[in-house]
């Protein structure tokens, strides 16, 4: 493999994929879109934001893998994609204390989510990640990509693959962490 660490980034993706059928395959529809409050998201708003927001990064991968992706001005400058990577690698942490809004084009259905949305998180995911093993033809630390979310924003795919599978735990986390709460409905 070009890019060996993708090899833990699969692992992942497989783990959080195997977490998120194990405790949130069993609920019902109501359970999926139950949110602590109107301004919360529910469980089902947390994985659909997930497929949402890596839906967005498919037409860039796609590019790179036909060849027919063309770099941007942004992309050209040297400085912009260490800083704008590791900015965004650090406001993922687990631990980070600084809470983001989802830009707009990331942003999950207000509500309703579909009772078989584990069923699509987890399609998504296999069909997000061979896609992303099609990319292993490239130097990941040396492709430089625009963000799906601004043009000036831009960082490896080394950068963007990171980015990624912590923004998947980040919110597999919330979504745990709204089920553990007490008023979440029973069955």
């Amino acid at each position: 493999m070009n890019n060996p660490y993708l090899n833990p980034i699969f692992k992942k993706a497989d783990l959080l994929t195997e977490e998120v059928r194990a405790t949130f395959g069993f609920l019902s529809k109501e359970q999926l879109n139950w949110k602590p409050s109107p301004q919360k998201w529910s469980i089902g708003q947390c994985l659909d934001h997930i497929i949402t927001s890596n839906q967005q990064y498919e037409p860039i991968f796609k590019a790179f893998v036909n060849g027919t992706h063309k770099k941007t001005f942004w992309e050209r400058l040297p400085f912009l994609p260490s800083m704008f990577g590791k900015m965004l690698m650090n406001s993922l942490k687990p631990n980070a204390k600084m809470k983001m809004k989802a830009p707009s084009v990331f942003r999950p259905a207000q509500s309703n989510i579909s009772a078989d949305i584990v069923k699509q998180f987890s399609e998504h995911q296999i069909e997000f990640f061979t896609l992303i093993k099609k990319l292993n033809t490239l130097n990941h630390k040396k492709t430089i990509m625009t963000s799906p979310v601004a043009f000036y924003i831009t960082y490896s795919i080394h950068d963007a693959c990171n980015i990624l599978i912590m923004h998947e735990e980040r919110h597999i986390n919330q979504a745990k962490r709204v089920m553990a709460l007490s008023e979440f409905p029973e069955r």
